[in-house]
């Protein structure tokens, strides 16, 4: 995609959202998340303990909520409206609606001028920045992000030693129709900028920059041309001089924008609900009017006016950028190139360094322009009580569990303490879920944000070499074959966006792959594979791999999805507080296939057992290890919900070779061939790191126990594992470590 033509440069999604037919098709959209779950659990006959109600984490009635095509009062909310979730940009449901009448209420405001009411119970994902401890000779470790979810009273003294900061947003959803389809949405703010809007005619003001005249008329509308006016003047001419006939005008005119002067331009609403592609336009004509790119890549924004001001800093906020308001005082009278004095108004500038976008298509602005090294934070700056109002809370199904409110703010929604009920009264036997009937349960899971996955793409870095230093290009989409694991088959690896380019004077270089299909197939495909070519190029004379490939995913089955449901229903809240939430809620991740969580651990220190506040939660994909990135996300989601005083880190578990050596003898008429490969099968079986029950060793004795158990075998002579203690007993390194048997690690003997 071409981010100077007003498009969001994102990275490729592999997982479709989530199909949300099936709540219409469950009539979820005419009952509340407390009636389904009443139904599940009348269908294994029980009742709904009266006890089990849900808690507040309000706001006020009259506070706006994101939805897709734009606010609305929370007030006015129901059950099936779609709101936004700020983590994805997407649309979920609301499955419940709760009244909370009258509660005390807070503004909670932040840094770039953003607020919004809430009570004072309500939920807020936070993070601050905690320096590292001494580690000795004056040296500190690094800085570290702590992530919490904190009630706004908790946030009120949280703020008084230091600003805190609120989770990035991304690029939200709106499906709002372009209000002017017949004009370019850059053009619109360019005119916004420089233009003179007038009922009958529309001019624009350029600099003596004949690209620039260039540059615009081929944002007009079909027909239209540029009449010159004045040195820096044009006007916007329509195909024929009949009225309508200028589409540029009549746009503007529809839009109530004629006769704004320029300290009293505005953004149209329409605009704030349109497409991600227009706002990002319309952000890209404002600047290359009334802003600049300086020396160091910089773009600002200017302009007299404060309700075009206000709407540059909403349109950005949508975007998910920090936006603040500068207020610039008036400045002395200076001479126009045109000749007279200027004094200037009073003005307001935004400054902007989006990631995601490009905010300038000018060419001589975009090439400039650089993306600032890291988003900004909005910060919570104070939080004041305002008095008390009438509260309500609601339930989303976003994978988040936060909505966006004024001013594009994240916030919690309300925790979901029926689920509790139902986790207690289920107790222990709490598979018992998979009685209830399929539609229910398909209900059920869902109202939870566990949806089924469609799986993932294997991704892994890779080196490529040519023959010779000319330099060459290796397209995005070049489709490489990469041998699976276990030497059956071939997976088709495809080179990312943008490619690589191997400038002269290099030979090679390092290039992102992706799977082209989701499969965890190619999973723990080390370090020096090599890779062939679909179409070879005759100058490239090696591919190899410079990372394991990790995070392919099979398309989920029903089981495992159901498995991940249960672990989501055997959680007794959200907060996760000992081992066993940290890994049912690590599980309930559709990349997870084996954890284990070490409490009082932090990976960083030797002892396992001697960090207080500190857990370690070791997690394995499938049949792999989870790359670094992953592991990190995972991390993130376990910050949110953990506990305030706890410290979260997520590492791998550890898979390690055990080699066995074993002599038997036959029974009678035993083929040996056949009982070696079943020996052997049965080893292999046992020593699986994906069904290894959890223990500090692999003991001798019990691998005598199952090779006598198999067919054909009448004694077992000797066991042998390399690397056992005295015992004969092999103890695994650490309490995250699981063993794996291999045909090449495991000999089988016929005495």
């Amino acid at each position: 995609m071409d981010p100077t033509r007003g498009e969001a440069v994102t990275a490729p999604t592999h997982q479709p959202p989530p199909d949300l037919t099936s709540y219409t098709d469950l009539r979820v959209f005419d009952r509340t998340d407390q009636e389904i779950i009443e139904a599940a659990l009348v269908a294994v006959g029980l009742n709904l303990p009266d006890w089990v109600q849900r808690e507040g984490h309000a706001v006020p009635l009259s506070v706006q909520v994101l939805t897709p095509l734009g606010y609305v009062k929370m007030g006015d909310l129901a059950v099936g409206d779609l709101v936004i979730d700020p983590a994805t940009g997407e649309p979920f449901p609301v499955t419940g609606v709760y009244p909370q009448g009258i509660r005390p209420v807070y503004r909670v405001a932040t840094d770039d001028g953003g607020s919004v009411l809430a009570s004072d119970d309500h939920l807020w994902s936070i993070s601050k920045r905690r320096n590292g401890r001494r580690i000795g000779g004056g040296q500190r470790e690094p800085m570290q992000r702590v992530h919490k979810v904190v009630s706004t009273l908790e946030l009120a003294d949280m703020v008084v030693e230091t600003p805190v900061q609120l989770p990035r947003i991304a690029l939200l959803r709106q499906d709002g129709p372009d209000p002017a389809p017949e004009v370019d949405p850059w053009l619109i703010g360019f005119l916004l900028g420089d233009g003179h809007l007038e009922n009958s005619h529309t001019k624009v003001t350029i600099g003596n920059r004949a690209d620039d005249v260039t540059f615009i008329t081929g944002h007009l509308p079909a027909g239209h041309t540029l009449n010159r006016y004045g040195p820096y003047e044009y006007g916007i001419v329509g195909p024929d001089r009949r009225p309508g006939g200028n589409l540029v005008t009549s746009a503007m005119r529809r839009l109530g924008l004629t006769e704004c002067n320029t300290a009293t331009k505005f953004i149209p609403d329409a605009y704030l609900t349109a497409s991600i592609a227009i706002r990002i336009a319309l952000v890209q004509g404002l600047v290359d009017s009334d802003g600049t790119v300086d020396g160091q890549g910089r773009a600002w924004f200017d302009t007299t006016s404060p309700a075009l001001a206000r709407g540059m800093q909403r349109l950005l906020w949508s975007l998910g950028e920090w936006s603040a308001i500068q207020v610039r005082p008036a400045r002395d009278a200076v001479p126009m190139p045109q000749g007279g004095m200027c004094r200037g108004a009073q003005s307001y500038r935004i400054s902007l360094r989006p990631e995601t976008f490009i905010p300038t298509r000018l060419p001589r602005k975009a090439d400039r322009y650089r993306p600032g090294k890291t988003r900004r934070y909005r910060r919570v700056v104070a939080v004041d009580y305002v008095g008390d109002d009438d509260c309500q809370c609601i339930s989303v199904a976003s994978p988040s569990r936060m909505f966006v409110t004024e001013d594009y703010l994240p916030t919690h929604n309300t925790e979901v303490l029926i689920l509790e009920g139902l986790a207690l009264e289920l107790s222990e036997a709490i598979t018992a879920v998979n009685r209830l009937p399929g539609a229910v349960l398909e209900t059920l899971l869902q109202l939870f944000a566990v949806f089924k996955s469609y799986g993932s793409a294997p991704t892994a870095l890779a080196q490529i070499t040519v023959a010779d230093t000319t330099g060459h290009t290796i397209p995005a989409g070049t489709r490489l074959y990469l041998p699976t694991i276990d030497g059956t088959g071939m997976v088709t690896m495809l080179v990312e966006p943008p490619g690589l380019t191997i400038a002269a004077g290099s030979s090679s270089g390092i290039v992102s792959l992706i799977g082209d299909v989701f499969t965890a197939a190619a999973n723990g495909a080390p370090i020096g594979t090599v890779l062939q070519m679909a179409s070879p190029m005759p100058f490239v004379d090696q591919i190899v791999l410079t990372t394991a490939v990790a995070d392919g995913l099979d398309p989920e089955t029903d089981e495992k999805w159901r498995d991940r449901g249960v672990q989501r229903l055997a959680r007794l809240s959200d907060a996760l507080v000992i081992p066993r939430h940290f890994e049912a809620a690590a599980l309930e991740d559709p990349r997870v296939f084996r954890v284990i969580a070490v409490d009082n651990n932090d990976p960083a220190t030797a002892g396992v057992g001697d960090d207080p506040g500190h857990i370690t939660v070791a997690v394995l994909g499938d049949g792999a290890a989870l790359s670094v990135a992953a592991r990190a996300e995972i991390e993130a989601a376990l910050e949110i919900k953990a506990i305030a005083i706890l410290d979260v880190h997520v590492t791998d578990i550890v898979v390690v070779t055990v080699t066995v050596a074993t002599t038997v003898t036959l029974a009678d008429a035993s083929d040996p061939a056949a009982v070696t490969d079943a020996v052997e099968q049965a080893l292999i079986d046992y020593l699986d790191p994906m069904t290894w029950a959890y223990g500090s060793t692999v003991w001798r004795n019990e691998l005598i126990a199952l090779i006598d158990q198999v067919p054909g075998v009448d004694r077992v002579v000797t066991v042998s594992i390399t690397g056992a203690n005295s015992a004969g007993d092999y103890p695994l390194p650490t309490a995250s470590t699981l063993p794996r048997g291999t045909a090449a690690s495991i000999t089988v003997s016929v005495g």
